[in-house]
């Protein structure tokens, strides 16, 4: 049968170290004294079976399970406990002998379960236990509190133990799901049936839409047919109107053309003087400039003469100055000199007198020396009269040791006193002591909040930090998305690109066929598109694509040969037509330089980039076109170019007459034609991308998309690090959330010795009031022995009186003795001090003799110093001298000058005044020829301009085409700018060539039209939605009946499980009824013992009450019965439930805590009865429930507050005399 054979935990609660508990069959008992972690074995076992309630398991969260730590263990990281089943008898569904089950807890929460070593949910471990009785049963883990709540519970609660005997949980559990999933069907099919009703009007409506949509269509068709036609005519009219008005413009230009080189001839003469008045007029600027210099020059040279000059008379000045400092610091020098000589003679005499005191002192000290031979015999006299003092003193030692009995005892009464005394001071310092250490505590209790309040205050800082930590990833974040949207963007484009570009469906039919032969090799030379082969920067893209116009799909070959090949190509293939460049015999005309003037960018074929090897083919086409910012820069651009052309003709050149005109775009698309034709405007319908921006896109994509994946992976390279550092931060929050705790539980440490030291305080003052007592009572006793002593003394007071005169004579001797040479050591201190105070003011003439010398050095080094400067002044003056003579000749040089250079200009103004009256002759010449020039531009202009007007018909025919069409093939006119349509041919319409004008077309076409106006609120889409919606109908009313036939499903299945639950319960309620009464009158040695349903009728609802009657009394209320009758009761209860439903194992907590000896062998009879098949563990402190057991483990708890355990294996019967009080886990 299934059956436990090992916990073994590991930091789980004060179970630091890994401890292994091994059982066998039978009974198990834990011993050992409260508060060692005995029932952590049940919570262990508990948690690791998947208990989630904190409550049954005594914790308020996760990290409570997890070993704490203590003053002498760090605290673990980690609680784990693993449980190893026997499944021998494969009771339990998994195919292994053996089973081990474990559970882990870290600190941030997450919990782990595996079963053999392989990690598994919590589902499957319950799934797994289910049926062997070892799921979520409530008694499988007996505790105390159990047995008390058995008898507690309201009968609906206590249901629930029949349940789990009865096993139907499974059931329930499958019967809830069942009614969630037939709720979950009830509202699908009820959305669904909402869905169809609101879905079945609008099928009605989308059926008429569809229908009008329809016959739009049709119309739409009849339409365009007729346009065709329409436009066929108009289109082939309008460009043969073109074509002549193209040739009259072009006679008005060569007439307009030959005046205006005959304007230029004049203005290129009239130029000429312009120049010559130009230079005239820069060398009178230049004499002028000089003139003005010459000024400039003159007066510098003034100002550095007067500038010389002042400087001069300064120097003057200071030499006299320094003159008159040589003198004084002389003067200073001989003073100092006679001060020098002074000191020497006071020197002298300062240092005879110390000489002469010092033989003064000499001699005294001599004399002191005779006086001290004399003091010595009068000492000797002075020690005869001490004798004879001390002889008197021995007469009265007498009546002294009459004394020693009393001061025996004063002595003895002094020391209890000082013992007293000594006791008392030492409560004082204790109490003071104590005081102290009662202020140190508060103080330390203080601080300790104080650090409490700043980790709490710095939590507080770093939960906004984290706050805006994870604020600033979101942010991150969302760069994050927006970078790799952009990435992915740039991908599906470069990928939607690369058919476009490969297939080349940009091209006309033709030009792709050409291209697909080159690629297959059937086609030799051919070097790709001009599209292709020339870059251009994306500003000009709209310029070049006007001035290219069809061209840029040419295709480029390398020779005439290579051209006709492919031209034969699309001849036999039927392909179409292509415009092709063979290198080999393009012929152009040289390129016109663009004008360096302001709002031109330059010359097309120098402003874009092509490779060598195309060269000659893009110079043909863009080196005579110019690329200017507007038409007003373009035009500005053009008559200077033809000024200057006319300017540089011959006279009598024919071949002259002939001035090479460029073609001019501008950057917003407009055009000027050499002939002068401007083409402009805006077609705002017409939104295409042009060839040159799809082979632009297409060289610039895998650029931007390397960017793109940069600038995504340092968008994770930042987001990886944001979260890190927000992790950081919340790990350094838990730190400080345990270090708050820490500091808490210090506080509380600290409190309690707070409290202990004042009980301290008050203990020691009452020790102080008990010796104050005693030192009272010593006291009295000393005052009683003081009248005693008073009478011994009085006798002894004679005695005193004899001593006295005796000392009287000793104290006279030694007075002689000690008369000294007091008067002479007075004396040869006054002069040692007078030696001293001579020495003193020979030192200090010494220091002022070298101050004195000092400052004669000083004041030599000062006349050296003014001897240099005045050298320096001297030679100073002499330079400024030859610079003033310089001045005054360089001063009548720049005169000579100045007359030279005023009869140069004067001959300058005449030669202008002669160049003027010239000038004015050639400007009315100019006006004339300008005059005749705008009459023949005035004809030209209304040439261009009747061109213009049929350019624009033109256009404005192709507009209104292409807005009836859309695409649509049309033969063009020679110079216009034309893009062809895409390759599309199912969508580019075809316009046939009409000679006439059918009869009564335009009335078809107008009647056509006002059909289609008035069908203009049709749903284009309604047919595509229409057949949608009726999709989605059929499909939800076939959605509709699988659920209802699945609701009718559900429902079956719910009675059913009703139907089994009934049964099993009801079959379980009966059995346990019986087992009830038999294990009552057991352990409670008679009486009867009940259970009744509540509610019969509903069984699955009902609740469950106990009734007992003890024996010789009447049936009473549970809540009348001891707490020993109680715990038997509900004993009784439980074990009949396992009788009928056994457990592989059942753990007891202290059931036996409240029963007698008595009632204990009675629970042991009890369990006797079940261990046959069930196995139990028992925690336990009572002896006689131990001698039932196979097996005893003993916990005990070191002063590192980690539990320990020692296993004991017994023979039936047999128990230990005691269990070790400390040991190590075996």
């Amino acid at each position: 049968m299934l059956r436990i054979k090992s916990v073994t935990l590991k930091g789980f609660k004060t179970f630091a170290q890994q401890t292994e508990f091994t059982f066998g069959s039978g009974v198990t008992a834990i011993v050992g004294p409260n508060g060692c972690g005995k029932s952590n074995v049940a919570d262990a076992i508990r948690w690791c079976l998947g208990e989630q309630s904190f409550g049954l398991l005594r914790s308020k969260r996760t990290v409570d399970v997890i070993f704490s730590g203590s003053d002498r263990k760090a605290r673990q990281g980690m609680a784990a406990v693993s449980i190893v089943l026997d499944n021998e008898a494969g009771e339990l569904s998994i195919d292994f002998s053996e089973v081990e089950i474990t559970r882990r807890a870290y600190r941030d929460g997450d919990n782990e379960y595996l079963i053999n070593g392989q990690k598994v949910r919590l589902q499957e471990i319950t799934q797994l236990l289910g049926p062997s009785g070892l799921g979520r049963r409530a008694y499988a883990v007996i505790g105390q509190g159990l047995i008390d709540r058995v008898l507690s519970l309201r009968p609906e609660e206590r249901r629930a133990l029949f349940e789990e005997a009865a096993g139907i949980t499974g059931y329930q559990q499958k019967r809830h799901a069942a009614l969630r999933r037939l709720g979950a069907t009830q509202l699908n099919l009820d959305r669904v049936r909402d869905v169809l009703t609101e879905l079945s009007p609008r099928l009605a409506s989308l059926k008429r839409q569809a229908d009008r949509a329809l016959e739009r269509l049709q119309i739409e068709t009849d339409l365009k047919e007729l346009l065709q036609v329409w436009y066929g005519f108009q289109w082939h009219r309008t460009l043969s109107d073109l074509t002549q008005a193209r040739q009259k413009a072009e006679h008005d230009r060569i007439s307009t053309q030959s005046r205006r080189d005959r304007l230029d001839e004049v203005r290129a003469g009239l130029d000429d003087l312009r120049l010559r008045q130009t230079r005239l007029r820069a060398e009178q600027g230049e004499r002028n400039q000089i003139s003005e210099a010459r000024h400039r020059r003159t007066a510098e040279v003034i100002r550095r003469l007067a500038v010389s000059q002042e400087r001069l008379r300064q120097v003057a000045a200071r030499r006299d100055d320094l003159e008159a400092e040589r003198r004084r610091l002389h003067a200073e020098k001989e003073a100092v000199q006679q001060r020098l000589e002074e000191l020497r003679v006071e020197l002298e005499l300062v240092q005879g007198r110390r000489d002469s005191c010092q033989q003064t002192v000499d001699r005294l000290q001599s004399q002191l020396a005779q006086r001290e031979k004399e003091r010595n015999a009068a000492q000797e006299r002075w020690r005869e009269a001490a004798a004879a003092a001390r002889k008197a003193e021995s007469q009265v030692a007498e009546l002294r040791s009459r004394l020693e009995q009393l001061d025996e005892r004063r002595a003895a009464l002094n020391g209890r006193l000082a013992q007293y005394e000594d006791d008392i001071r030492q409560r004082s310092e204790a109490a003071k002591e104590a005081a102290a250490d009662l202020t140190a505590l508060e103080a330390e209790n203080a601080e300790s909040t104080s650090e409490v309040d700043r980790v709490h205050a710095e939590m507080h800082a770093l939960s906004s930090s984290i706050e805006a930590g994870t604020v600033a990833l979101r942010t991150v974040e969302e760069e994050g998305n927006r970078d790799q949207r952009e990435l992915e963007r740039l991908q599906t484009r470069l990928d939607l690109l690369r058919p476009v570009r490969g297939e080349g469906t940009v091209y006309a039919s033709a030009v792709r066929s050409i291209l697909q032969a080159s690629e297959q090799g059937r086609l030799q030379g051919i070097l790709g598109t001009v599209a292709s082969r020339v870059q251009v920067p994306a500003q000009l893209e709209r310029a070049i694509e006007v001035a290219l116009g069809a061209a840029l799909q040419n295709v480029i070959a390398e020779t005439w040969r290579d051209a006709r090949g492919a031209i034969d190509y699309l001849t036999s293939e039927g392909a179409g037509r292509a415009t092709f460049l063979p290198l080999d015999r393009l012929r152009s005309g040289g390129p016109i330089p663009a004008p360096s003037s302001n709002g031109i960018l330059g010359n097309a074929a120098s402003s874009v980039q092509f490779d060598s090897e195309v060269s000659p083919a893009i110079h043909h086409l863009l080196q005579r076109v110019w690329i200017a910012n507007d038409l007003e820069a373009a035009r500005h651009a053009l008559d200077l170019h033809s000024d200057h052309s006319r300017n540089g003709r011959r006279p009598n050149d024919l071949a002259s007459n002939y001035v090479a005109l460029p073609t001019v775009v501008t950057l917003g698309g407009e055009i000027i034609r050499p002939g002068g034709a401007v083409t402009g405007g805006n077609d705002g319908r017409r939104q295409r991308r042009s060839v040159l921006a799809w082979e632009r896109e297409a060289r610039e994509l895998p650029a931007e998309l390397g960017r793109a994946k940069s600038k995504a992976r340092l968008a994770e390279e930042k987001m990886r690090a944001t979260r890190l550092e927000v992790e950081g931060q919340t790990r350094r929050r838990a730190d400080l959330e345990r270090q708050r705790q820490r500091l808490l539980r210090d506080v509380q440490r600290r409190q309690a010795a707070l409290e202990r030291a004042r009980l301290h305080a008050a203990r020691s003052e009452q020790e102080a009031a008990w010796h104050l007592r005693g030192l009272d009572q010593t006291s009295s006793e000393l005052a009683a022995l003081d009248t005693n002593e008073a009478q011994v003394r009085a006798a002894l007071k004679e005695a005193a009186v004899t001593l006295a005169d005796a000392r009287e004579r000793a104290s006279l001797t030694e007075r002689a003795a000690q008369t000294g040479p007091d008067g002479m050591l007075l004396r040869l201190a006054d002069l040692r001090a007078e030696a001293a105070a001579a020495q003193e003011n020979l030192n200090n003439r010494r220091a002022l003799e070298a101050d004195q010398r000092r400052s004669l050095i000083r004041i030599d080094s000062q006349l050296r110093s003014l001897s240099d400067r005045q050298t320096e002044l001297v030679e100073e003056a002499d330079g400024l001298r030859c610079d003033i003579s310089r001045a005054s000749a360089e001063e009548r040089e720049l005169d000579a000058e100045r007359d030279t250079h005023q009869r140069k200009v004067a001959e300058l103004d005449s030669d202008l005044r002669q160049l003027d009256r010239e000038l004015a002759r050639a400007e009315e010449e100019e006006r004339a020829g300008q005059q005749l020039v705008l009459q023949t531009e005035s004809d030209w202009n209304a040439s261009r301009l009747a061109l213009q007007r049929t350019e624009d018909r033109l256009q404005s025919l192709r507009r209104e085409i292409r807005q009836d069409f859309g695409l649509a093939d049309m033969e063009e006119a020679a110079g216009l700018a034309y893009q062809p349509p895409l390759p599309l041919q199912a969508l580019v319409a075809q316009l046939p060539v009409v000679q006439e004008l059918p009869a009564g077309l335009k009335d078809d076409v107008r009647e056509t039209r006002a059909r289609v106006r008035r069908l203009s609120n049709v749903n284009p889409e309604a047919p595509r939605e229409y057949e949608e919606a009726a999709s989605r109908f059929r499909f939800l009313q076939t959605q509709a009946d699988d659920l209802e036939r699945a609701a009718r499903d559900l429902q079956q299945v719910i009675s059913e499980l009703d139907n089994r639950m009934e049964g099993e319960l009801r079959r379980t309620f009966d059995a346990v009824s019986t087992e009830f009464d038999s294990f009552f009158r057991l352990l409670l040695q008679g009486g009867t013992a009940q259970i009744s349903m509540t509610e019969p009728a509903d069984i699955l609802n009902t609740g469950v009450e106990i009734y007992a009657r003890l024996p010789g009394k009447r049936t009473q209320s549970l809540d009348l019965l001891s707490g020993g009758e109680r715990s038997l009761t509900a004993c009784a209860l439980v074990f009949a439930i396992l009788r009928v439903s056994p457990t592989p194992f059942c753990v007891l907590d202290e059931v036996d805590a409240t029963l007698d000896e008595a009632n204990v062998d009675r629970l042991r009879t009890a369990m006797d009865l079940l261990r046959e098949r069930t196995q139990f563990i028992v925690i336990t402190h009572n002896r006689r429930t131990l001698e039932i057991a196979n097996s005893i483990f003993g916990i005990t708890m070191g002063d590192d507050g980690v539990s320990r355990v020692i296993s004991l294996r017994l023979e039936k019967g047999e128990l230990p005399s005691h269990l070790p009080a400390n040991s190590e886990t075996v």
